[in-house]
């Protein structure tokens, strides 16, 4: 019942599996066991980028998760005493940190998890998320595309019809460049990164 007055002591006693889980490994940490019962999982996308020099969110994100690691204890069993004696605003902005790296967003194909992906775009919107601000329609993106796929992502940037007709009728590379250059600047974001706050289309047809 004490616990339920000393918040000083309930948000490390929270924190303390999540943020075990997130950057401990090695057998210690595999048999820690935790009276708070929150289950913390270690997420990574990285593999599932195929130019990570280009994705500017996993590196900021990779830089702040670096940045905590730097101050953490090197060793999961002083973890504990080292979340006791940080100050409340240090613990929320951990907190902060570990609930993001817990966060499951992705929508997987044929994914049917409709619960989970509307919960992930309330807590998304709820902040103003915007990608824009870590992501843009390079090359490496619009090579993925099939030609009439990169017509219709112009389409919906306004472009006129007779830009749309030419990267249908140019070779793929040429095509791919025009399309850039004439969306640098527009904020177009695919549907899997857009916010329900950003009024743009949802599909585009992707090269397999």
């Amino acid at each position: 019942m004490s616990l339920l007055a000393d918040p000083e002591i309930a948000l490390p006693a929270l924190l303390h599996p999540l943020v075990a889980s997130v950057f401990y490994s090695g057998p210690a940490s595999y048999r820690a066991e935790f009276a708070v019962e929150v289950s913390g999982q270690r997420r990574d996308l990285a593999s599932c980028i195929k130019d990570l020099g280009a994705a500017r969110a996993l590196a900021h994100w990779s830089a702040v998760r670096e940045t905590w690691g730097d101050h953490l204890p090197g060793e999961p069993a002083n973890l504990w005493t080292w979340l006791l004696e940080q100050p409340t605003a240090r613990l929320l902005d951990l907190l902060a940190f570990v609930t993001a790296a817990n966060l499951n967003g992705v929508r997987a194909k044929h994914d049917q998890s409709r619960g989970r992906l509307e919960e992930a775009e309330h807590i998304a919107t709820a902040p103003d998320l915007d990608m824009r601000a870590y992501w843009t329609p390079d090359a490496a993106f619009l090579s993925r595309l099939i030609r009439s796929g990169i017509a219709e992502v112009l389409g919906e940037t306004g472009c006129p019809a007779e830009a749309l007709k030419a990267v249908q009728k140019v070779p793929k590379a040429e095509a791919v460049a025009e399309a850039e250059k004439l969306l640098n600047g527009t904020g177009w974001l695919p549907g899997l990164l857009r916010t329900r706050s950003c009024d743009v289309a949802e599909n585009v047809a992707v090269d397999e």
